[in-house]
């Protein structure tokens, strides 16, 4: 067809030997675990930590808006986009493990929580600035692997691997984001950590651990992607 890429399946080499959608399922699911946490609890981070939440969600978007103009490229260009997906999921992690630490901090120590949610809220930024790049650049590597498996064309395989990208993202967020609701059994539990110490909300602290648990899941989740830059110029070469 005019207009349009017709990739042909290559030799199989060691790269192209990654089954590509399965591969791709992999990624979205950790993917889409990852970032659904993270959205889940900025949503949340005023509710749980008051002021110190408003103090870190502005200081991840400053940092957000920063990397993302001046470092997202030569990042990804750096370190290519299946490790820049594993650091920006593990940066993540530590945002969201700023949730129960800050949490624990006791009142009587006011300047210590907000050092934990400010130091959180800039490592979370500093994810946000190039993980959606890397997931941008990796689905596009995927989606050029599935065309060539299937001899299909680029534009084809970047509509179905969307979809499929769509579905699972929008349900996982859908369902995590439901969580705290989940958790409101233990709405009224409080517990200290020790004598004199500021009251903690079991239901907060079990959100934010979910949340973190969930989180550090995902990275090893990430670990089992391929990293498919080799097998990009194997394509290439077949054009």
């Amino acid at each position: 067809k005019k207009g349009t890429t017709m990739i042909s399946a290559t030799p199989a080499g060691p790269a192209l030997a990654v089954a590509a959608l399965p591969n791709f399922i992999r990624l979205t699911v950790a993917f889409s675990i990852n970032h659904a946490c993270v959205t889940a609890i900025l949503n949340l981070s005023v509710s749980l930590l008051g002021d110190n939440g408003s103090y870190q969600s502005g200081s991840l978007y400053l940092t957000y808006a920063l990397t993302a103009l001046f470092l997202s490229t030569s990042l990804l260009e750096l370190m290519g986009p299946r490790s820049a997906l594993l650091l920006g999921a593990a940066l993540y992690c530590v945002y969201i493990l700023s949730f129960p630490a800050a949490l624990l901090t006791p009142d009587s120590l006011p300047a210590v929580g907000i050092a934990v949610a400010l130091v959180g809220g800039i490592i979370g930024g500093f994810a946000a600035g190039f993980l959606w790049a890397a997931q941008g650049t990796y689905f596009a590597l995927n989606a050029r692997l599935y065309a060539a498996e299937h001899s299909l064309e680029v534009q084809e395989a970047n509509t179905f691997l969307a979809s499929v990208f769509a579905a699972i993202f929008l349900g996982i967020e859908v369902l995590l984001k439901v969580l705290p609701e989940a958790l409101s059994p233990l709405k009224n539990i409080e517990f200290t950590l020790v004598h004199g110490a500021n009251k903690v909300s079991v239901q907060n602290l079990t959100v934010a651990c979910s949340y973190s648990i969930l989180a550090i899941a995902s990275v090893a989740g990430l670990l089992t992607i391929a990293d498919l830059r080799d097998g990009q110029r194997q394509v290439e070469a077949a054009e």
